[in-house]
């Protein structure tokens, strides 16, 4: 799920941050640039891990700041296929599931990469399994909002930045895209829960605890 990945960038100084630790300063300035950020095709960017080295400053004649080209080795997050990740259900629709991991929100379980027997309740707005159990009884268990829930990576989608003409005509279609209320997903995790064990947590409790009290 997390993995190092060394970058190379040119990092540009003000010339107020010249008096503080060359590493130090450089630093801060990465962690504004990369901290907290999708870097195409590679992931998001959860801390800055180390710096590896740092080449001679030079200053252009009509900027004052010095700029330093940069090899660092960041933390990133980008699961791999067949991944088993426990989130939380923030939205549900007719679409399918939309996970949260607390720093990540674009988790995606399309309704095609939920169980077999899978039915949305329009009155509740809600997926449930249709489950048939061992004494032949149908029972619906339902994926509610905020529950813990238990998925395997299928794929990691990057989209790139839209160009002002681009996000123009896609807010024909949805006014709300790239709003607070809808920012752009420029990375998304497709995710999936038909496998035996996969789903709501709270389904699995019985079968996790006699598991763990299976002496070994």
């Amino acid at each position: 799920m997390f993995f190092l990945s060394t970058l190379e960038e040119s990092i540009r100084l003000e010339p107020k941050d010249l008096d503080k630790p060359r590493a130090d300063a450089i630093s801060l300035v990465i962690e504004e640039l990369f901290v907290d950020k999708i870097v195409q095709d590679l992931g998001l960017v959860v801390t800055l891990y180390d710096i590896v080295s740092i080449a001679s400053g030079f200053v252009h004649h009509s900027d004052g700041g010095p700029r330093f080209q940069v090899v660092f080795r960041v933390v990133v997050f980008r699961p791999f296929a067949g991944e088993v990740i426990v989130g939380k259900i923030k939205r549900v629709s007719r679409a399918g599931l939309h996970v949260s991991l607390g720093f990540f929100d674009d988790v995606i379980i399309p309704e095609h990469y939920l169980q077999e027997e899978s039915m949305f309740d329009e009155a509740e707005q809600l997926w449930f399994w249709k489950y048939v159990g061992e004494d032949g009884q149908e029972n619906k268990l339902y994926m509610e909002l905020d529950e813990d829930i238990r998925f395997k990576s299928k794929a990691v989608r990057f989209q790139a930045i839209p160009t002002p003409e681009e996000l123009r005509k896609a807010r024909e279609k949805d006014p709300l895209i790239g709003t607070a209320e809808k920012p752009l997903a420029l990375m998304e995790v497709i995710g999936e829960v038909y496998s035996e064990g996969l789903g709501p947590v709270a389904w699995w409790m019985d079968d996790d605890e006699e598991n763990e009290q299976m002496p070994s």
